[in-house]
């Protein structure tokens, strides 16, 4: 009991007396516990408080817990962690705490659904889609050598400009040999679902890299696997026999737009395969590979565009009379269209014009 009395005796309490406050010239600030410790406990009348307001130089805050206009935010890498981080008030601290926490919660949110895409993305593959595709990229990328990046920036279009510079970073810390490689693999993986490998073949051939182009073709057309042991279609045999090198015809039905149109068309392909002159056993093949989806509808009109360089015309074809100029592959579909009762995406070509 004599230590406690003595600890209180010592103990430093305040007056109203404004001629018993002692000032120091060099004041010490402090933390919102010590000046709770100093008036002696949580509750204290209003003067005690009212003096003890008149020796710190901290804000007062209002009713809503607001300080002066003359606050300005603490950034605290400017902290002397030795003096200042005591010194801060506890609202300003708390909002700098949850600031942090903030920024924090949102970088992780942006890793995580970044990890969960790509993770979605690899349960959504077909593994011997992966294969055939890898086998793809390899070949690209050896026939690309160091002119990658041309091919690797059209395809990265649809993408910020940001994604792409921050994508040939990451790109130039691998060795030459692998980069061209690594492009496509980003492109991929950035493109998740919407990924189509027509697209690399339209962008080979708008760089005037036909002959890459052409393999791809091929490797599309005839691989159901990776391995090539799958069965080729008749109209793959007979681009094989076709001057692959010879120019394409001028055409504004890219394979994006080939896509585009098949699905509008979406699983009712049959038809119009019959009318665009491809063959029965084709499409039944089609069918049972990709069933009644605008997949197959893809497949339909991708095989009817590549297959007709080389196509003989047929004067009971749709495409016109052996004398008569050969029609546009946009006016033979519209044609093909409008007799199979899809009138609605016929005059949706016109804008693809």
């Amino acid at each position: 009991m004599s230590d406690i009395q003595s600890k209180k005796d010592t103990t430093p309490t305040t007056t109203n007396n404004d001629n018993n406050i002692q000032e120091d010239s060099t004041p010490t600030k402090l933390t919102a516990n010590q000046k709770k410790t100093e008036n002696g406990g949580d509750c204290h009348d209003d003067k005690n408080a009212d003096a003890a307001a008149a020796t710190t130089t901290e804000p007062v805050e209002d009713e809503l817990g607001n300080h002066g206009e003359d606050d300005v935010p603490i950034e605290l890498g400017d902290l002397d962690l030795n003096s200042d981080l005591a010194a801060l008030q506890q609202p300003q601290l708390d909002t700098h705490l949850a600031y942090i926490e903030e920024q924090f919660r949102r970088g992780f949110d942006e890793r995580f659904s970044a990890s969960k895409q790509q993770t979605s993305n690899k349960l959504w593959e077909d593994p011997m889609e992966t294969m055939r595709t890898n086998k793809i990229f390899r070949e690209v990328s050896r026939g690309l050598g160091c002119d990658w990046r041309p091919v690797f920036e059209e395809l990265m279009s649809p993408f910020p400009k940001e994604i792409l510079e921050m994508e040939l970073g990451k790109i130039s810390q691998n060795q030459p040999i692998i980069q061209g490689y690594k492009a496509l693999t980003a492109w991929k993986e950035l493109s998740g679902k919407s990924f189509l490998l027509m697209r690399l073949v339209d962008v080979l051939r708008n760089q005037n890299m036909d002959d890459i182009a052409d393999v791809v073709v091929q490797i599309i057309d005839d691989d159901g696997s990776a391995d090539g042991k799958s069965k080729p279609t008749k109209s793959s045999i007979a681009r094989k026999k076709s001057d692959l090198s010879a120019p394409k015809s001028s055409t504004v039905l890219d394979n994006r737009r080939l896509l585009l149109i098949a699905k509008k068309i979406e699983g009712d392909y049959e038809l119009l395969a019959k009318e665009l002159g491809i063959p029965e056993d084709e499409v039944e093949e089609i069918k049972e590979s990709e069933g009644s989806t605008y997949q197959g509808a893809f497949k339909v009109l991708w095989a009817w565009k590549e297959s007709r360089p080389a196509a003989p015309v047929a004067a009971t074809s749709a495409e016109g009379s052996g004398d008569a100029p050969p029609k546009s592959e946009l006016e033979v579909l519209k044609e093909a269209l409008v007799k199979v009762g899809k009138k609605d995406v016929a005059e949706h070509l016109e804008s693809l014009k």
